[in-house]
């Protein structure tokens, strides 16, 4: 008996862990869309900051022959 009240109190525990921490994700992209439609500069240097750090972990690379060394 002791084992299966133990079993449903962790049970319920989880699902209340897991609701909260899925809550709070829900309620943080819903006010990082906010941010975004208030303020629509920040997509842009988001985008922005995305791009250049695509680029810069491009290797750069010589054609053949040109390097130095």
């Amino acid at each position: 008996m002791g084992r299966v009240l133990l079993a449903k109190e962790t049970a319920r525990l989880t699902f209340i862990i897991f609701v909260e921490v899925f809550a709070r994700h829900v309620t943080l992209a819903f006010q990082f869309r906010m941010y975004l439609l208030i303020n629509p500069y920040a997509a842009l240097l988001k985008s922005l900051s995305d791009l250049v750090s695509s680029v810069s972990l491009i290797p750069e690379v010589s054609p053949k022959g040109t390097d130095q060394v």
